[in-house]
């Protein structure tokens, strides 16, 4: 067996436990940030690698099979010792060594991330510091299998944390479209003025999109959407006339375009930036070092 396939077991194993303790696809899935599709596959991969069905379902309910029953305290067991093998070899690496790693979600120069890597690589030359981009979901993932203590997320408002969080930076949701579309010249929009829009939206199951079907269905309103992904070709496509791009302002004015026009969505759909982790007790001393040195630029204002 492959150190992938091993590792992605382990995926798996923490994926059953989240299932077992939920009982529901969907639950688990929202929990896990993940999709249902990729969960109800993982289990059942699992499922095929034990050979038995670890759970029942009806169309009322699910329960944990006799199989499922009887796997899940081991499956408890591996995953607790997957979790303190990671915290021991972080701790040995901190007392002999002094790296860290920062989960990063794609095109964090939108909140201005970047000036704080350089600032702490300026402050604490002595710490080496990398670096791993990826997805939202990827990135909550391996801060679930412990495979990171670090990442940069966003927490809207009205949401509460699942874990310790450092706030840098605020911002809000904003509507892009043409520069000639009938509602550029707008002070501000609702999203009740939107009802009969194309637009393009942040890719499922993440939480601007998740925000933004909240506020969706508060308004009383169904989005018309034509495009679901990553803003990057968002300003081309609303260029050619595809529809209105709902998105984070600064994501927006990154870039300034002559063709497009930025427009505040009210009420605001608010968000905080900032940097998620694990109690201060569960880092390493470089860790501790750039947590500590975040917290004094938020304690100085040093924000957008």
């Amino acid at each position: 067996m492959v150190a992938g396939e091993r590792q992605m077991e382990i995926r798996y194993l923490e994926e059953f436990i989240a299932l077992a303790d939920r009982l529901s696809f969907g639950e688990a899935a929202l929990g896990l940030n993940m999709a249902q599709s990729t969960l109800s596959k993982h289990i059942h991969a699992l499922e095929a690698e034990l050979g038995g069905e670890l759970f029942t379902r009806s169309t009322r309910r699910m329960e944990l099979s006799a199989l499922g029953a009887f796997y899940l305290p081991y499956a408890r067991e591996i995953s607790a010792l997957y979790a303190s093998a990671g915290q021991k070899t972080r701790a040995f690496l901190s007392e002999n060594g002094s790296g860290l790693t920062l989960g990063a979600v794609h095109n964090i120069q939108y909140f201005g991330f970047e000036r704080y890597i350089v600032g702490f690589r300026e402050a604490c030359p002595e710490c080496r510091f990398n670096v791993v981009e990826g997805e939202e979901n990827e990135l909550a993932a391996m801060f679930l299998r412990r495979e990171i203590n670090l990442f940069t997320t966003c927490v809207f408002e009205g949401e509460t944390a699942e874990h310790e969080f450092l706030p840098l930076s605020q911002g809000h949701m904003v509507a892009v479209l043409p520069e000639e579309h009938r509602l550029a010249g707008c002070y501000a929009l609702s999203l009740g003025q939107l009802k009969n829009e194309n637009l393009l939206l942040p890719t499922r199951n993440t939480k601007m999109r998740r925000a933004l079907d909240a506020a969706f269905a508060q308004a009383g309103v169904t989005p018309r959407v034509v495009y679901e992904g990553g803003s990057t070709i968002c300003a081309e496509l609303v260029k050619s006339g595809m529809g209105i791009s709902l998105q984070p302002r600064e994501a927006a004015v990154w870039r300034p375009d002559p063709a497009l026009c930025c427009v505040d969505v009210k009420p605001f759909i608010s968000y905080r930036c900032g940097l998620g982790c694990r109690a201060e007790q569960s880092l390493s001393v470089p860790e501790r070092k750039l947590t500590a040195y975040l917290r004094q630029l938020g304690a100085a204002g040093v924000r957008r």
